[in-house]
């Protein structure tokens, strides 16, 4: 039973341990307005609401569409303000975007693919 309780405890921080660094990941990415590091997050497509794109994307599509974004809304700072797990098990966090053409607010989806939590829906409002 000590066994058990040890793999469970060890696998729990291992989880958490996960979730901070994509949170970390990510942050850093809006941070510096860097799409392609972001995209390294996502599923093979993803739901995007960014400006007047808001449709399933590739992830190749969705990285070509947050780069333009970034290219015209320079990142000055951003911040995760709430982060958690829905009733259904999806991870996700809010976050602040303030750019050099105003704030917007950042909501990011995950779910788990092959063990490693992904980004599978980004909204940029």
């Amino acid at each position: 039973m000590k066994i058990l309780s040890t793999l469970l405890l060890t696998l729990a921080i291992a989880s958490m341990t996960f979730a901070q660094d994509i949170k970390s990941d990510v942050s850093s990415a809006f941070k510096s307005g860097n799409s392609k590091s972001l995209a390294e997050h996502f599923t093979s497509t993803l739901d995007l609401v960014v400006s007047d794109n808001d449709d399933v994307y590739s992830k190749v599509q969705a990285e070509q569409i947050l780069r333009k974004f970034f290219e015209s809304h320079s990142p000055t700072s951003f911040k995760i303000i709430h982060d958690g797990e829905s009733r259904s098990g999806t991870k996700y966090f809010i976050g602040e975007l303030e750019t050099s053409n105003g704030s917007y607010r950042v909501t990011i989806n995950m779910k788990a693919v092959s063990g490693a939590q992904k980004i599978h829906q980004l909204r940029i409002e």
